[in-house]
């Protein structure tokens, strides 16, 4: 093996800030993490004296990481997307499965995570844009997430 992870064993966290104190969310029940990365747009710099369409490389669009969970109506982190969703930008954390540590909160204004370094760690801010849940003969109740994210994804490496 040369250094590839698993994906059991992977955890989502939302730093909730909307309560007091904040606190570190952990996604309860999570089956899928999908598209967390985007691209970048094009720039069309082409003029009279091109042979062909130029372009420069614009900024990254990180787009809409998606989640799959299987819901349950008790568990709070469940409550807290549904109650979010459509509203104020959170910071996330994706613990990979090379640790197991969880993320606590460094105090600030904003509040960040701190990130134990016994385990590899996506980070980036995103809105709850999407809740949707799915309900089908002989399954359970499944909820579809869309994470609208806004700035840059920070991969930090189990050291």
């Amino acid at each position: 093996m040369s250094g590839e992870l698993k994906t059991q064993g992977s955890e989502l966290y939302m730093l909730d800030t909307s309560e007091s104190p904040e606190r570190v969310l952990k996604i309860a029940n999570l089956t899928t993490i999908d598209s967390l990365g985007g691209s970048a747009s094009d720039i069309d710099v082409t003029n009279l004296d091109s042979t062909a369409r130029e372009y420069l490389v614009g900024l990254q669009d990180n787009g809409t990481a998606s989640f799959g969970l299987n819901l349950n109506p008790q568990d709070e982190s469940h409550q807290k997307i549904f109650e979010v969703a459509g509203g104020d930008r959170y910071l996330w954390a994706i613990g990979c499965s090379d640790g197991t540590a969880a993320p606590t909160i460094t105090a600030g204004n904003p509040p960040t995570f701190t990130l134990p370094a016994t385990r590899t760690w996506f980070t980036f801010q995103a809105s709850v844009q999407e809740a949707t849940r799915s309900f089908s003969t002989d399954d359970a109740i499944r909820v579809q997430g869309g994470l609208r994210v806004s700035g840059s994804i920070v991969m930090t490496p189990k050291v």
